[in-house]
């Protein structure tokens, strides 16, 4: 080899090394102080109280549109309810355990029974072959005939009548009813 070819091999690998070295040497400098500040700031580190704080705060901000209760009385047009206490977040005002459901002509009453087990586990199963058959590509994903995981309940229509005392039912609302001592819902199940 000639002289002026090993001198450019040699600039070459003199630039390249030394571009090597100032981008390690500017990451780790970057990654170091970016590091460093948010341990002034304290964002990288939350106690378990801070933590706690954050997911009540945002369990307290999202709207509740149902309920779950016992009939407690039963009269015209109306029901009294027994609650939980709803987690409101730290600080937040106490939610009602008594709640007046009042219910409309648009009120709908659903009876939810569970499902026997073999019958579940038929519907498991059917469900299971199918979604075995589109993976092996057998069936299309957009068949007619392609169903939907099955529910562990059968859910089917009821009347006022079948309201009674020391049901459980579950109420739905369109609106937030977290502190709302008396509710219209949209919907009432009663779960046996």
């Amino acid at each position: 080899m000639n002289a002026a070819k090993i001198v450019k091999i040699l600039i070459g690998l003199i630039i390249v090394l030394s571009l090597g070295f100032w981008l390690f040497a500017w990451g780790f400098g970057y990654g170091y102080h970016r590091g460093q500040n948010d341990a002034k700031v304290g964002t990288s580190v939350k106690t378990p109280e801070e933590v706690a704080q954050q997911l009540a705060n945002i369990v307290s901000q999202s709207p509740v549109t149902s309920l779950f209760g016992r009939i407690t009385s039963v009269s015209d047009g109306q029901l009294e309810i027994s609650t939980s206490q709803l987690n409101g977040g730290l600080g937040a005002k106490s939610t009602p355990t008594k709640r007046l459901i009042k219910f409309t002509a648009s009120t709908t009453i659903k009876i939810v029974t569970p499902k026997e087990r073999k019958k579940l586990d038929e519907e498991l199963n059917a469900f299971m072959l199918q979604i075995q058959k589109q993976s092996e590509g057998k069936i299309s994903p957009t068949s007619t005939d392609q169903k939907t995981s099955p529910l562990p309940y059968t859910e089917i229509n009821g009347k006022i009548s079948d309201l009674k005392v020391d049901n459980n039912i579950e109420i739905m609302t369109d609106n937030d009813i977290r502190y709302a001592t008396e509710i219209t819902p949209t919907k009432i199940r009663i779960i046996q």
